[in-house]
């Protein structure tokens, strides 16, 4: 059994046992298991599949990060993730957390301008007095 960790930048998001685990990373997929080789790899947004201690396959919606292998010890870190309990169910909760997300986004990108244009016509009228 190994000890795996999912670290988002705000909050431990999983901190479980698991007998084994596949991640994408930029090389493909990565299984991990608990008394191979310690590694450290990028990850890519994909789809983090583990079998817990009970033996039952979960799976975890990643963006992109790094993991980590050390011992016994799994670790992580991404942006964001998202459990479910299957493949479905986890897709429609993805999208419309990215959804959310983007849109999100948005409003800051335009407050963002909405800033730089006030910025820009008071910096306009200091020059033209």
């Amino acid at each position: 059994m190994m000890h795996l960790k999912i670290l988002l930048p705000y909050a431990v998001f999983l901190d479980t046992q698991a007998q084994k685990a596949v991640l994408e990373t930029r090389d493909g997929s990565q299984g991990v298991l608990p008394h191979r080789r310690d590694f450290c790899a990028s990850i890519e947004p994909g789809i983090l599949l583990y079998t817990d201690a009970a033996g039952q396959e979960q799976c975890v919606a990643v963006d992109e990060g790094v993991a980590a292998k050390t011992g016994m010890e799994l670790f992580v870190s991404v942006r964001h993730a998202v459990a479910g309990n299957n493949l479905q169910a986890l897709d429609r909760s993805v999208k419309e957390q990215f959804k959310e997300r983007k849109s999100r986004e948005r409003d800051v990108q335009e407050a963002m301008m909405r800033m730089e244009n006030a910025f820009m016509r008071q910096l306009a009228e200091l020059h033209n007095e």
